[in-house]
């Protein structure tokens, strides 16, 4: 890209703005109104509000990040009523943190300015951008232990008398599955790297079928053009196609499910967010896997160029696979193509296996001791760790935090079924 490219231009021109007096008024403007004198305030912008999946953990990052030092942490969010912004979940944050509304582009996007905290006269305004925003948070619930969202009891008995309706004891617990399935990608904006996280709805039907036979009820979300999961047991729900569905449905099954079957989107972190368990499948290497330390995981295989076998783990942490991330948390498909590295789906027998073994953990039937596979997995991801410390493109990226390194998750034994080799 030149020198005189108008889009660089524009953006030299845009961070000047924001380092400027005349931005820290308008900003002031916004927030003023909402301060309390007698509250020290933390003011951050959540421009993708509109994506559960950083409308949902994200304030739990902050909550982590500034919930021991600041009476009151507030959201800059898109006005609430635009399309795609969780409903249910915006009402309960309300609850929790303060909300400011804005369609002030300037403002929801400040963050890009990356100057970490600084004070704006009245209150201090967090700015960072996505990955220095996420190892933020790793970095201080390494230190200090996470801070989780809670769920309003308004919310809990709502929840629980909508399970009644359906027939089910509340309190008997339930298992929420997200399958992103590949009609997610069949728009232009998702195809690039969604492509890479899809996974089909059918390799978790056996999974499905035993927790049924299990008793216990299962609750798919989606969206409402989602394949329909069409599960013959009265306790198995498709709750993007039932007729009264109502977003907060979806919030509640979040936070109060027994654990979830995740893939790798949006609803894993709220349900994280939540302290809930959670098995992802499908997983794509990232060093931002922010999993709660008891969390199983299932990596997709990945097959570099004509091999039969699949990688190692090994064989992924030598190529950088971790940190090849676009700006925002997910992988770069342009950096798997270029090594031609192509992502194949778990199975529907490991998925199996894997949801077999997050049951047992949360029935409190696991073994005690981990596996050699987890113990290798965790071994190779420390030693991956040292290397990250020594490689200056990481930390000038804010890819330098290896959450695999802290325990945090591990993978199902069911792993190695997939990968003989994998550790």
């Amino acid at each position: 890209m030149s020198e005189t490219d108008p889009r660089q231009s524009g953006i030299r021109a845009l961070l000047e703005y924001l380092a400027s007096p005349a931005f820290d008024d308008r900003l002031r403007a916004v927030v003023s109104p909402y301060l309390d004198d007698r509250e020290r305030t933390v003011v951050a912008p959540l421009p993708l509000a509109r994506h559960i999946g950083h409308f949902g953990p994200e304030p739990h990052y902050l909550k982590t990040i500034f919930g021991r030092s600041y009476d009151r942490i507030a959201l800059i969010t898109p006005p609430r009523r635009e399309p795609g912004i969780t409903q249910g979940l915006f009402d309960l944050l309300g609850e929790e943190f303060m909300l400011i509304e804005t369609d002030d582009k300037a403002v929801l996007n400040a963050g890009i300015l990356n100057q970490g905290v600084t004070n704006k006269g009245g209150f201090d305004f967090y700015g960072a951008q996505i990955l220095r925003f996420y190892r933020d948070y790793g970095l201080m619930r390494h230190l200090h232990g996470p801070l989780f969202l809670g769920m309003s009891p308004a919310l809990l008995e709502k929840g629980r008398a909508w399970l009644a309706q359906l027939g089910l004891t509340p309190d008997s617990g339930f298992v929420l599955l997200h399958v992103r399935d590949k009609g997610y990608v069949a728009s232009a904006a998702n195809r690039l790297e969604g492509e890479m996280r899809a996974t089909s709805l059918g390799n978790v039907r056996p999974a499905v079928d035993w927790l049924a036979g299990e008793g216990m009820p299962v609750f798919r979300i989606g969206g409402k053009d989602d394949e329909p999961l069409d599960h013959p047991s009265d306790i198995v729900f498709d709750v993007a196609k039932m007729p009264d569905r109502e977003d907060w449905m979806d919030v509640f099954l979040c936070g109060a499910c027994r654990f979830s079957v995740n893939c790798q989107s949006g609803p894993e972190g709220l349900v994280r967010a939540f302290d809930r368990p959670s098995l992802t499948t499908n997983l794509l290497p990232t060093v931002l896997g922010h999993h709660r330390p008891d969390d199983l995981f299932l990596y997709k295989s990945l097959f570099r160029g004509d091999a039969s076998l699949p990688m190692s783990y090994e064989e992924i942490l030598a190529a950088d696979l971790p940190i090849a991330l676009s700006a925002v948390p997910l992988p770069n498909p342009q950096v798997y193509a270029d090594m031609a590295i192509r992502p194949v789906e778990n199975s529907p027998g490991v998925i199996l296996c894997a949801t077999q073994e997050i049951y047992a953990r949360c029935s409190g039937t696991a073994p005690p001791e981990p596996s050699d596979l987890k113990k290798r997995f965790l071994a190779a991801s420390r030693a991956y760790q040292a290397k990250l410390e020594q490689n200056p493109e990481a930390r000038a990226r804010n890819l330098d935090l290896f959450t695999h390194a802290l325990g945090w998750g591990s993978p199902a034994d069911a792993q190695g079924d997939e990968v003989p080799n994998f550790v």
